[in-house]
């Protein structure tokens, strides 16, 4: 998600004008400030994969820029709205903001903006499995990106996507690989999103040793950045994994630490898409009874709220 410092450099600007051109200037309105808040508190929730939690945020903050026709503040917080919406797999929500925030940046001139919403949006069509949209979203994002090439990476993670819901793992191969070369270390969101979405090329094409170095990277950068979802995600693709080449405990092993994970965070549809890969391996080990229930313990007691930890406090 991109990085709202835009205000904050705008008002620093504006001070440092006025020490040298005479009065000062009157104050930017205290929603501008109000709705910077929240839109960095809700970034950090959606950074962590609270969900629910980071929309209250973003609302407030689309709110706050609406009532003072901040245009671009409304742009970014509609494109923000529309990433929570996917990730909660309201596709149709989220593809309603993308195509508002799409028009604002079109009007306010910010390419990067556009070509960001589109792309975001091109995902969320695949998701859906709505590809021949997605195909034509993808490519209003390349005509915006034009000759600057902007955002490279996310474009071709997203093309990769595409190519994987089409069964061309290996045209999605080469495309991640190429997309690591515009990837700064920096942007460990990204950088795990590429890997993770590689581990799953991989893995597609019947190569799960493969995949298990990249999902390993992918683990790593959200464990740093505190990508409680996505850490989730990442186990769960390593537990697959390890039940493809049939080393069970290991699979038992992803797959525990995933659906505990997924119970912490109250997402009660993702322990459910993790829990058959789970019984399915501890079947496979011979001993199902001990691997599964006392996970499936923890995972009750946590989703019906009894939890010391509230990790989207």
């Amino acid at each position: 998600m991109r990085p709202y410092r835009f205000l904050i450099i705008a008002l620093i600007m504006t001070l440092c004008l006025a020490c040298a051109a005479g009065p000062a200037p009157e104050k930017a309105p205290a929603d501008i400030h109000q709705g910077v808040r929240h839109l960095n508190k809700g970034t950090a929730y959606y950074i962590k994969g609270c969900y629910s939690k980071a929309l209250q945020h973003i609302q407030e903050a689309h709110e706050r820029f609406v009532a003072t026709d901040h245009l671009q503040g409304t742009a970014d917080s509609l494109n923000t709205m529309a990433n929570i919406y996917f990730r909660m797999d309201d596709f149709n929500s989220a593809l309603a903001l993308y195509d508002e925030s799409i028009a604002l940046f079109r009007q306010l001139g910010d390419t990067v903006g556009q070509v960001r919403a589109l792309t975001n949006k091109a995902a969320a069509l695949v998701a859906a499995k709505r590809t021949n949209e997605a195909e034509r979203t993808l490519e209003l994002a390349d005509m915006a990106a034009g000759d600057r090439n902007v955002l490279p990476a996310l474009r071709l993670k997203t093309r990769a996507l595409l190519f994987i819901e089409q069964d061309q793992t290996g045209k999605a191969e080469k495309l991640l690989t190429r997309s690591l070369r515009f990837v700064s270390t920096q942007d460990r969101a990204l950088l795990a999103d590429i890997h993770y979405t590689l581990g799953h090329a991989l893995l597609a094409d019947g190569r799960p040793e493969q995949a298990i170095d990249h999902l390993e990277i992918a683990l790593e950068q959200d464990r740093t950045a505190g990508a409680y979802f996505q850490i989730g995600m990442d186990l769960a693709a390593l537990g697959a994994c390890f039940q493809h080449m049939e080393q069970y405990a290991d699979a038992i092993d992803r797959f525990k630490r995933s659906l505990k994970i997924f119970a912490l965070m109250e997402a009660p549809h993702k322990v459910s898409e993790v829990l058959p890969g789970l019984k399915a391996s501890a079947e496979k080990s011979g001993d199902p009874d001990p691997a599964v229930q006392a996970t499936l313990k923890w995972a009750e007691l946590w989703l019906a709220g009894h939890r010391e930890a509230n990790l989207c406090r």
